[in-house]
This record gives C-alpha cells, sequence and structure tokens, in this order.
C-alpha cells in the first residue's frame, strides 16, 4: 500500500509538473518535406520558423509565454501529412504551419477545419485550400494570382505573343498554374501553340514533349515544376532547340542552386514569380536576410523561408491579439489583422493574403530580382 502511494504521489507530482511547464509555454506545430524529392524546401521552411521563434522568444514571447515548436517530417507526401497532422493534434498544439505543398495541404486542410484546428501554410498556393474552409490559412499569394503575374510580365515585359505550355496533368499545383497562366495569357492575347503534360511531377525525361513546343516555334515557354525537375525541363528545351524565354511559377525557387559547369549555358532568358526576392531592397527583407545568414548561412535562403518566418509571426501576432492561444479566439483575430512582414503587408480574405509577389531571373548561377508585382 505504501508503495503504491509513493507511485501515486510521483504520477500527480509529474502531473502538476507538466501543467505547470503548459502554463508558460504555447504549442504550436510544423509539418514540412524534411526529406524527401523536395527536401530543401523542408528544410527551407523549418529554418524561416526557427528564426523567427528563437527572436519571439528572445524578445519576452507572447503574452508572457515562450513558443515551444515540434517540427515534424511530411516527407512532401499526403499519406505522411495526414500522419503528422494526427501527431501535432494529439500533442495538443494550438496551431501548425504547413505543409509546404499544395497536395500534401490539401489533405491536412481537410481534416483540421473539420477539427476547428488553425493550420497557416507558408507556400501552398493551390486556390482551394482555403475555399469553403474557416480555419485555413496561408502565409502566400493563390496560384490564380500567380498565374496573372506570369502573364502579365509575359505581354508586358518580354513583349511575347506566342507561347507553349508544359505541366503535370495530375497535380492540383502544376494543373492549376498552368490553366491560370493560360486563361490570362489568352486574355491579355498572348496565342498557346503547343500544350504538352507529363505523367507525373517526378518525371525526368520531357525531350518528347519539349520537342513538340519547340516544333511549334512559341515565343515563350511556361513550366509548371520544382526546382528539380525545373533544371531537367531547362536543359532539355534548350537541347531540343527552344532558345526563348522560359518563365515558372514560385516552385523554380531552388533551380540557380543546381546550375554548373554542364547544364550553365542553358540557363538563359530564365525567370519565375515568387513571394520574395533575396536582392529586394525592401529594408524589412534585408533586416531578415541578415538575421538568417547570421545564424544559419545562406544555403537555404529563399522564399519558403520568408513564407514560414511570416507565418510563424502572423501565429505570434494572432495569440497577442487575441488575449489568448484558444483556437477560436485566435482564428477571430487573424481575421481581422493588419500583417506587415518580410513577404509585404497585408490582411486575410477568405483565408488569402491580399498581397503582390515579385519576378526573379536566374542569372549567373544566382536568384537577381527584376520586379515587383502587385
Amino acid at each position: 500500500m505504501k508503495k503504491l502511494f509513493l507511485l501515486l504521489a510521483t504520477l500527480i507530482t509529474g502531473l502538476f509538473a507538466t501543467m505547470a511547464l503548459a502554463a508558460d509555454e504555447i504549442y504550436l506545430g510544423v509539418t514540412s518535406p524534411a526529406t524527401g524529392y523536395i527536401a530543401l524546401y523542408g528544410q527551407s521552411i523549418n529554418q524561416g520558423v526557427q528564426l523567427a521563434i528563437d527572436e519571439i522568444n528572445a524578445a519576452g514571447g507572447v503574452l508572457g509565454k515562450k513558443i515551444k515548436v515540434d517540427f515534424l517530417d511530411d516527407k512532401g507526401d499526403a499519406t505522411e501529412g495526414a500522419n503528422t497532422y494526427n501527431i501535432l493534434k494529439g500533442r495538443g498544439v494550438s496551431a501548425i504551419i504547413g505543409s509546404c505543398t499544395s497536395g500534401v495541404t490539401a489533405g491536412i486542410a481537410a481534416k483540421a477545419d473539420a477539427d476547428k484546428m488553425i493550420v497557416i501554410t507558408p507556400t501552398g498556393t493551390a486556390d482551394m485550400l482555403t475555399v469553403g474552409k474557416n480555419y485555413i490559412y496561408r502565409a502566400c499569394f493563390i496560384d490564380s494570382r500567380q498565374g496573372k503575374y506570369a502573364a502579365t510580365y509575359a505581354k508586358d515585359i518580354l513583349k511575347v505573343k506566342t507561347a507553349g505550355l508544359l505541366y503535370c496533368g495530375a497535380d492540383e499545383y502544376s494543373l492549376g498554374l498552368a490553366e491560370s497562366f493560360r486563361k490570362e495569357a489568352e486574355a491579355l492575347g498572348i496565342k498557346i501553340v503547343a500544350s504538352e503534360t507529363s505523367a507525373t511531377m517526378d518525371d525526368v525525361e520531357f525531350s518528347a514533349q519539349l520537342s513538340k513546343i519547340a516544333a511549334a516555334n512559341p515565343d515563350l515557354l511556361y513550366t509548371v515544376y520544382y526546382y528539380g525537375q525545373a533544371v531537367l525541363i531547362i536543359t532539355q528545351a534548350r537541347q531540343a532547340g527552344f532558345e526563348g524565354p522560359i518563365l515558372g511559377p514560385d516552385g523554380f525557387d531552388g533551380v540557380a542552386e543546381r546550375i554548373n559547369d554542364d547544364n550553365k549555358e542553358a540557363f538563359h532568358d530564365v525567370a519565375f514569380t515568387n513571394h520574395y526576392a533575396n536582392d529586394n531592397p525592401d529594408p524589412a527583407v534585408q533586416k531578415f536576410v541578415a538575421a538568417f545568414t547570421a545564424k544559419f548561412g545562406t544555403a537555404n535562403l529563399n522564399a519558403l523561408s520568408a513564407c514560414a518566418y511570416d507565418a510563424a509571426y502572423i501565429l505570434a501576432q494572432a495569440i497577442r491579439e487575441a488575449g489568448s492561444d484558444e483556437t477560436e479566439k485566435m482564428n477571430e483575430a487573424m481575421k481581422k489583422m493588419k500583417f506587415s512582414g518580410v513577404t509585404g503587408t497585408f490582411t486575410f480574405e477568405n483565408g488569402n493574403p491580399t498581397k503582390g509577389g515579385v519576378i526573379i531571373g536566374v542569372q549567373d548561377g544566382v536568384n537577381k530580382f527584376i520586379a515587383a508585382v502587385e
């Protein structure tokens, strides 16, 4: 009996210690692809969040509490994303940052909205992620805006009259952006003279499609893939004989780091739409660049780390303005807030930030800020 009493006393003491610790902390979760085919993106997101949380905690935290963050790896896979969401929800987080891609975020968003769990994706751009949902947000612009930015740049700056498309019809991100660009381009008088697709987003051979596009002789190639495949497509497009400008989406972020002596001649007239540029002279951007570089170096300093950094600060502001980390109060605060961060100043409309983006050129192995778009 004495042993049982001592055991119960130990358990109760431990329980109260845990409760006391929780009372001094705000608990957030992150799900991102720290490993897998887009590991660069997950690593960038994690570092952006970590920098923001370290800064917030160093400044005294929020409401007198320090923020604790759990980082889980979803590998860029929808099933893994659902698993990481369930784990984080089970651990009692107040909100979740993630995931990186629209495909993984879509599954998480559906579950989270039903559970009344706040989720903010740093970089999931598919329009449908927030449609009809009350607890889902993003720190990035949506694909329909990005497609419009790309088409406007093609028309007004590049002065193109025709374009060819290459995208993956089975992927929400790729298909959605290609259709957005097609719609906006045609509205601006750009004729789509060739349109080709791949079976998956991780195909490595695009020569057949690119040969057909090159034969149609478009002024511009618009293609929607992530950085690994984008490098292959750019190289293979040049091999197929296409020498015109190549324009891509935010998924091209990471291409510059993969330019080498073997493929560098292919990277002329390459640009992409993005949420942020490291060399944007805006003071808020340069402050972030300096802080990130001091902590991590420049390896994962990109739009993903910037959007993730803003996502963490958005949640901190929501907690501060709500006076609580309770979901309903945070959600009300997010719907009313005006946020000013590294990637812009905006309010939320149906979970989407009302902001512009940038055009980035890939020159001499580095990204170069071309222009801001509203």
